[in-house]
């Protein structure tokens, strides 16, 4: 697949979708806009994920700079509206990784981007999201309260995270196949309720870690096949530039 469209394509994807989540949020008064994905997690995971290959984009030829920039400029504020914990600090960290790889490489943006994408972030915020101070406050206010013992929804992460090591515990090669969190997790959770009963049931089709939902359905080989295929996109990046 050539290089400049499979970028082009993915903006594309990535466009409408979160166009649909800032109409939700404005109109609908969504809190937390799930476009096209039904949750607002899975919205802010896929967000998320292009939002690098859109800042990458703006390396390539007019046609696909255009879009990206568009898309760049509107990945930020859709992020932190979704109010996704645990995508924001996985964003922070890619970030931080993305900028330390492009510095490495010597890959410079030229500046009037940079100011242009700046301008039309403040922009979108002020035109086009009108309740953006108070989403961020929000957003601010679920990160903190990560690191509060009394918080009830990182203890219901912690039950489900040890429902999908159980899970898998029993199809550790394989996996319990696609799928089976959301038939089995009740039973993995029950063998954590039964002796500790500062556990309340979580009622979910999703185990809230991506890696551990991944391991659970399809094991140590569908775990190996997500790192190989990350780690060697990141060389194909590092080669390619």
């Amino acid at each position: 697949i050539e290089r400049n469209r499979l970028l082009f394509f993915i903006n594309l994807l990535l466009f409408p979708a979160l166009a649909v989540g800032i109409f939700q949020f404005n109109i609908f008064a969504v809190a937390r806009p799930y476009s096209l994905f039904g949750n607002p997690i899975f919205f802010s995971e896929f967000a998320a994920s292009l939002f690098p290959l859109a800042v990458i984009s703006l390396l390539v030829p007019e046609k696909t700079r255009y879009l990206s920039l568009i898309n760049t400029v509107l990945c930020l504020p859709v992020i932190i509206i979704c109010s996704s914990r645990g995508v924001l600090f996985s964003l922070a960290i890619s970030s931080l990784l993305l900028i330390i790889l492009l510095y490495h490489e010597g890959v410079m943006f030229q500046k009037q981007a940079v100011a242009i994408s700046i301008v039309g972030f403040l922009f979108v915020i002020l035109l086009f999201i009108p309740s953006f101070p108070s989403a961020v406050k929000d957003a601010a206010s679920r990160i903190i309260s990560s690191f509060s013992h009394e918080n009830t929804g990182i203890k219901n992460r912690a039950l489900l995270a040890l429902a999908s090591l159980k899970i898998a515990d029993n199809n550790p090669v394989l996996g319990a196949g696609s799928g089976a969190f959301r038939q089995m997790h009740q039973s993995a959770q029950a063998a954590f309720l039964y002796p500790d009963n500062s556990f309340d049931f979580v009622p979910s089709s999703y185990a809230h870690n991506d890696y551990l939902h991944i391991f659970a359905e399809t094991g140590l080989i569908g775990i190996i096949i997500l790192l190989v295929l990350i780690f060697s996109t990141a060389a194909s990046f590092e080669n390619a530039y």
